[in-house]
């Protein structure tokens, strides 16, 4: 509730008195699977809020912790698949840290860590949609990191990956709108690795296909900002080539009617200035 209400740090100390507590529980019955996992959730807590806090450092020292914690559950009982997916998501958070902390490599070699063990898993139970949706995920922030080394062409394989992974998903379920929304993020990460190949073509359809979902989508459900704020983006991915039927004109009607229903943000307000300006320019050629 108080990290809701935006209060931080009342949060952070009410976690660590929770965590507390729990380590106490451990600290009387240290071979507790369930008091040692309760740890590790306190702590993930924490280390969420210290990680929108900005708090780099205190978020990732807590997910390292957290990782030492569920590896250890782990490797004493190794046929537990609810161990090894904590594990997993524990090295895509660390990875998530170290990249947006500038540590590519770093990142790169937790998340591929984290997929090997998801790869595991989905080879033990290939019908599992949950641990395909990990993988896939798994894949995309792998194609992110090689993406930022300049790895275009590991970060576009990589991508095509899961790419598959996401169209298999919405096969199954075309209703499912969350996997909808992945697949859409999959058509855009390969857009833009092929038009940075010099694949133009390649680029367009690939963003072609992937605005026809998120206009679905929008359709759907025309109170989700997210989902409207998805379909600007891709709009203004296209925008971009002169060659392309979608204009800035386009963008500029489809935010100025997010601003009408009282969905623009107060952010997206500076995008739609300049959208507006682009609209100019492309007017007078």
């Amino acid at each position: 509730m108080r990290l809701r209400a935006g209060d931080a740090t009342g949060a952070l100390a009410s976690y660590g008195e929770g965590l507390k507590i729990r380590r106490a529980l451990v600290a009387k019955d240290p071979d507790s699977a369930v008091w040692r996992r309760g740890v590790s959730l306190s702590i993930a807590r924490i280390r969420d809020v210290r990680r929108r806090a900005g708090d780099t450092a205190g978020a990732l020292s807590a997910y390292e912790e957290g990782l030492r914690i569920t590896r250890a559950l782990m490797t004493r009982d190794p046929g537990d698949t609810k161990w090894q997916r904590d594990v997993s998501v524990s090295l895509e958070r660390i990875g998530n840290v170290r990249l947006g902390a500038g540590d590519t490599a770093g990142a790169l070699s937790a998340y591929e860590e984290g997929q090997q063990i998801t790869r595991a898993l989905v080879a033990k139970d290939p019908d599992n949609t949950a641990w395909q949706r990990d993988l896939s995920v798994s894949l995309e922030r792998i194609g992110n990191a090689r993406d930022r080394t300049g790895d275009t062409a590991g970060a576009l394989a990589t991508y095509e990956e899961g790419l598959q992974i996401a169209r298999a998903l919405v096969a199954r379920d075309s209703d499912n709108t969350k996997w909808q929304r992945d697949l859409s993020v999959s058509l855009n990460k390969i857009g833009d690795m092929r038009h940075r190949a010099g694949d133009v073509a390649g680029a367009f359809a690939a963003y072609d296909e992937g605005l026809e979902i998120k206009r679905k989508l929008v359709a759907i459900d025309p109170g989700n900002a997210g989902w409207r704020r998805g379909l600007i983006a891709s709009l203004w991915k296209l925008a971009r080539f002169p060659a392309h039927r979608i204009s800035w004109a386009d963008v500029v009607k489809a935010m100025a009617v997010m601003e009408a229903d009282g969905v623009l943000a107060p952010d997206d307000r500076k995008i739609l200035e300049r959208a507006r300006a682009n609209a100019a320019r492309e007017k007078t050629k």
